[in-house]
């Protein structure tokens, strides 16, 4: 007994021992409840990373005189804010359910804090720290609320972050439709969109002024989360499937139409139905990703993406932080250049989201699972 005693002290001090628990943990995907809907969070955040790290690219005039087919793909791929469409979509889908186990609706919104706050303060202080920005304390305040987008003249630190404000504003509408309504979902839906575009008729939220069009994603979610996983099951998989095939080609077209007729569409009402096209598309890959024999599952079942869709709300926090440090590099001459600042980017933001992630989200998801087992 002492000496297993003193070969486990002896190992909480060996680096390598250390190193390979913390790269176990770290590349481990323990849990599986949600499945592909994890893997589509992975390519969810690609889409968003590239967005931002092409925006940079493209400001900065990157690839244009080498090849106008270059400069075109990278517009195109500038294209892809439509992944934060798809993680609205896949939240209305997971918060209905989360909200119809919830034992009240104060309970899902201190529980939904406690997930989310802990990275966007880390996240939020570490770039203040490491920048030494002259925030005003106040609007440091309001960045860790969640609601420095919505105020005219507050500094916010992240930009992504109107994302999660808008994340908010849906969930406090949930939460007041389940309040006022009881529970009947269908209700909950058209309380949600229609305060959304009561929200937009006040012109609230400034510079991130609410879209009802884009909270129409909340709305496509909460309906996939009420058909009954048995009749998803007995869809056919390989109709499912084509189905899907056709919403990504359908999403890529949508890509492109914005690439080069952004001006258009925003200036037109309700972005010329953009917007409610792309919720739709997500909506039917989601479906394929909830059942088990289309290909969207099987692909999106896949460890790697499993678990990059694990990291993904860490990643989408620091993606945004490390493009602006970089912003004044992204700029090479040549595609070689730019592919390899991609990678470097891209891997660099990954291993920080791992860090971020084992130390301030996988201690919430043990909680629940310890609760859930004690429960049990």
């Amino acid at each position: 007994m002492a000496e297993k005693r003193a070969y486990i002290i002896l190992m909480k001090f060996n680096f390598s021992y250390w190193l390979r628990q913390y790269i176990q943990q770290a590349f481990s995907v323990t849990n599986n409840r949600l499945g592909a809907i994890d893997g589509l969070r992975a390519l969810a955040v690609v889409l968003v990373f590239n967005v931002h790290f092409f925006g940079a690219a493209v400001k900065e005039g990157a690839l244009v005189a080498e090849s106008e087919l270059i400069h075109a793909v990278v517009m195109v791929l500038r294209a892809g804010h439509i992944g934060v469409d798809f993680f609205f979509l896949i939240s209305g889908y997971l918060i209905l359910l989360t909200l119809n186990r919830a034992t009240t609706p104060w309970n899902f919104l201190l529980k939904r804090f406690i997930r989310l706050w802990p990275v966007l303060a880390a996240t939020t202080l570490s770039w203040l720290f490491v920048t030494r920005g002259d925030v005003p304390f106040f609007d440091i305040v309001l960045n860790l609320l969640f609601v420095a987008p919505l105020i005219e003249g507050v500094q916010v630190v992240n930009h992504v972050t109107w994302s999660l404000t808008w994340e908010w504003i849906f969930y406090i509408l949930i939460c007041v439709a389940a309040i006022l309504i009881g529970r009947h979902p269908l209700f909950w839906i058209a309380f949600v969109l229609a305060g959304a575009g009561f929200m937009q008729w006040l012109d609230i939220g400034g510079k991130n002024f609410i879209q009802a069009d884009r909270f129409v994603a909340f709305g496509v979610g909460m309906c996939i989360a009420l058909i009954p996983p048995s009749s998803l099951a007995k869809l056919n998989g390989r109709l499912v499937g084509v189905l899907a095939s056709v919403a990504f080609i359908g999403l890529v077209l949508l890509q492109v139409a914005w690439a080069f007729r952004a001006t258009e569409i925003t200036a037109a009402p309700f972005n010329m139905g953009f917007y409610l096209a792309v919720s739709i598309l997500f909506g039917v890959i989601v479906l394929a990703a909830l059942n088990r024999e289309s290909w969207v599952a099987k692909v999106f079942s896949s460890k790697l993406l499993r678990w990059m869709g694990s990291l993904s709300y860490s990643f989408y926090l620091l993606h945004a932080l490390a493009l602006i440090a970089l912003h004044s590099r992204i700029s090479g001459s040549s595609i070689t250049e730019m592919i390899a600042w991609y990678l470097a980017t891209f891997s660099v933001v990954t291993l920080a989201s791992v860090f971020f992630y084992l130390l301030f989200e996988r201690p919430y998801f043990a909680r629940a699972a310890s609760r859930q087992t004690t429960s049990a």
